[in-house]
């Protein structure tokens, strides 16, 4: 699940502000790494010494506007974890005594229950088009690691691929 519901903190960083060797290309758009750290400011000093840059110093959050999905929250498969929700609380009440303005939204169950016949965009924002390229290079590149016969692929339907697929488990 999402890091926060994990007890760690996740970061994306920007297409490319990280370097981005050895990330498996799926979108020119999207590829970046994603690392996880135990706090912010575990993140925050891993992303300075990724990037060269300085270390981010913590920011006025008096025009920050946070919403909390708690429509989401409580519809969980599994619930969650009243920790978490203290902690939840706790940071929101920090942030609104440090002049944050943080809300209780709904919707975001809409959002997740969509379907391909009610999603409002037709196609994935990123075309295949945009990553085949990439992905075709890298997987030729890899292919002794990854236990590929690239060649014997490229005469093979969708069907006799997916079969060739699952005899490699």
């Amino acid at each position: 699940g999402p890091a926060a519901l994990c007890g760690v903190v996740g970061f994306r960083p920007s297409t490319g502000r990280w370097p981005s060797k050895g990330v498996v290309p799926v979108s020119a758009l999207r590829d970046t790494p994603g690392p996880i750290g135990q706090s912010v400011e575990d993140v925050c000093l891993l992303d300075a010494a990724a990037t060269s840059s300085p270390l981010v110093e913590a920011k006025d959050v008096t025009d920050l506007k946070i919403g909390i999905p708690r429509d989401w929250l409580a519809t969980a498969p599994n619930g969650c974890d009243e920790n978490a929700l203290a902690a939840l609380d706790a940071a929101s009440a920090a942030l609104r005594k440090s002049g944050a303005l943080v809300e209780d939204v709904d919707g975001f169950c809409a959002v997740t229950e969509t379907s391909r016949d009610t999603w409002p965009v037709q196609v994935l924002p990123v075309p295949f088009e945009n990553n085949h390229n990439d992905l075709q290079t890298y997987i030729e590149a890899h292919q002794d690691a990854l236990g590929l016969d690239i060649e014997a692929l490229r005469p093979l339907d969708r069907m006799e691929r997916k079969l060739y697929f699952a005899s490699l488990d």
